[in-house]
């Protein structure tokens, strides 16, 4: 099922890809088609030691912080604030193609760089609320 891209979250997207052309020319206007309705059906796809596809999905996204608080951010920067974050999720394949389950991990796990899986283990990095990069090692639990 498509995953929608909310009118707030496409305005800011545009505004942060404007923002960040007129750094490099400053008379950048944008002049290509709008963002689109609809999110792209996956963003990325990792393969595991034993060649299972993790297909990250596209999420729904959330705002991070209000519009209150976005605009005084970027008063404060002079950036355009992204306020909408998109928890990272995977469908797993096995080599075959045959769908082994959803994955959903925690907000602080980061797909750059890419994860290592292998089996039940996944390492990856993670960022705490200063931005601080740790690698951690994650057990993937499979319901019973």
């Amino acid at each position: 099922m498509p995953v929608p891209v909310k009118p707030e979250e496409s305005e800011e997207r545009r505004r942060w890809s404007t923002h960040n052309m007129r750094r490099q020319y400053s008379g950048w206007q944008w002049n290509g088609p709008g963002i689109p309705h609809t999110k792209p059906p996956f963003t990325g796809l990792v393969v595991s030691g034993e060649g299972n596809i993790w297909v990250e999905v596209s999420q729904e996204g959330r705002p991070t912080m209000t519009e209150a608080e976005a605009r005084e951010e970027e008063r404060r920067s002079g950036r355009p604030q992204l306020r909408y974050t998109e928890p990272t999720a995977f469908d797993v394949f096995d080599p075959q193609g045959r769908f082994l389950g959803h994955v959903r991990p925690p907000a602080s796990f980061r797909t750059d760089p890419e994860p290592i899986i292998r089996g039940d283990t996944v390492w990856a990095v993670t960022r705490d609320e200063l931005d601080v990069a740790s690698v951690v090692r994650f057990r993937v639990v499979r319901p019973e």
